[in-house]
């Protein structure tokens, strides 16, 4: 998943320096942006059953090429959450979550809020720590995004954005365990700056 999605946005950029180059409303690397973030995971799952709920963290979002309100862009999330039942999570004492995803989005400005619904997909990985050792696992997400800027200038924003996630682990268990270790879904709330 990681391979394709690289291929992809470097495909991207080779193909718009060379047949775009010309049109000046193309922006490459036009921002970036980072702030705090809330996964809420629902549901009888692993995530939301081991694990406190909530998993706070950051992220970091870089719009990589923009032409005529619609963009396209990478985003990188780490998430935590302490174990709240060890009898089902093990001896761990915290689960972190690592998104990397690509998207793709519009843009619609009204006044001085701009709206940005999204649409991503990428590849998560989970790690499992205790004192001495600890675990991983993969798996892949994808999820829709709606975000609202305040655009303080042309050049800073403060933004906040909800969406939804829906995962798909790899955990090898027995047949009647499969979608409890490996679907879950999770609210998505971030505030943060844009520059």
């Amino acid at each position: 998943m990681k391979i394709k999605l690289y291929t992809t946005l470097v495909f991207i950029l080779l193909f718009s320096n060379y047949s775009l180059s010309q049109e000046k409303d193309i922006k490459i690397f036009s921002d970036f942006q980072f702030g705090g973030n809330l996964k809420i995971f629902n549901g009888k799952n692993f995530f939301s059953d081991a694990h406190e709920s909530s998993y706070i963290g950051f992220l970091m979002d870089l719009n990589v090429l923009e032409y005529s309100n619609f963009n396209v862009g990478v985003l990188y999330e780490n998430n935590v959450s302490e174990v709240r039942k060890p009898e089902i999570a093990g001896n761990f004492n915290y689960m972190s979550l690592n998104h990397y995803s690509g998207y793709i989005g519009y843009k619609y400005d009204y006044k001085k809020f701009t709206f940005h619904p999204k649409i991503m997909i990428g590849d998560v990985k989970t790690k499992q720590k205790a004192s001495g050792y600890y675990a991983t696992n993969n798996g892949n997400y994808w999820g829709i995004n709606g975000q609202i800027n305040y655009n303080v200038s042309k050049k800073l924003a403060v933004f906040s954005a909800i969406g939804y996630n829906f995962y798909t682990f790899k955990v090898k268990t027995t047949p009647e365990y499969e979608n409890y270790f490996n679907k879950s879904n999770a609210l998505n709330i971030s505030l943060g700056i844009k520059f």
